[in-house]
């Protein structure tokens, strides 16, 4: 079953290697894309479409932070993906009491609440540092191959230093391009809801 996955991916979008790092940064340029639109619909007094698109950029991001971590099955993402939205669901509600809902209990009905509240504040805190300690190691290792990529070499000294230019060259004109290719898509985007 995994290789006619492969297959069908391979087919469509021409790679079969590190498709769950390449999901996670899809998945991190679509929500930082989405979240730029609801703020620009938000700016144009269009309630329903920041919204949708503010939603739509929370599943993205929800989705960037499950595959943070190495994972390489579809099972393991999905048991991820779980714990973000019931962590997500117990931090909503506990806002919900601390901010709305404790003005109207008194007593018991205020301690127990207040109690379960705190609980599951500190318990979606723990999981939210935690997914921010994936997100710096992750990128700590993205940096040190980048690192690697650009400083390794095996050459005598003098190429060295040509192999660094070269490397360095290669690397700013990737992310050159990359910021470019974003622009021509984000621009016309954009324009339309002018």
């Amino acid at each position: 079953m995994k290789e006619k996955i492969r297959k069908v991916i391979k087919n469509i979008f021409g790679t079969k290697n590190n498709i769950f790092l390449k999901l996670s940064f899809s998945s991190l340029i679509s929500g930082t894309l989405f979240l730029m639109f609801s703020v620009q619909a938000k700016e144009q007094n269009n309630p329903q479409a920041y919204l949708i698109f503010t939603y739509i950029s929370a599943f993205f991001l929800g989705l960037w932070l499950s595959l943070i971590k190495d994972n390489n099955s579809v099972r393991l993402l999905l048991k991820e993906l779980l714990r973000l939205f019931i962590f997500f669901g117990i931090l909503t509600f506990s806002l919900d009491f601390c901010i709305n809902s404790s003005i109207n209990f008194y007593g018991l009905k205020l301690i127990s609440g207040s109690i379960f509240s705190a609980l599951g504040l500190i318990s979606c805190s723990f999981y939210l540092t935690s997914k921010f300690v994936d997100i710096l190691i992750f990128f700590k290792k993205t940096f040190k191959q980048i690192k690697e990529k650009l400083f390794n070499s095996v050459q005598p000294a003098t190429s060295k230093t040509k192999a660094l230019i070269e490397n360095i060259t290669a690397f700013l004109i990737s992310v050159a391009g990359l910021g470019v290719a974003i622009k021509a898509i984000i621009e016309p985007l954009i324009n339309m809801f002018k």
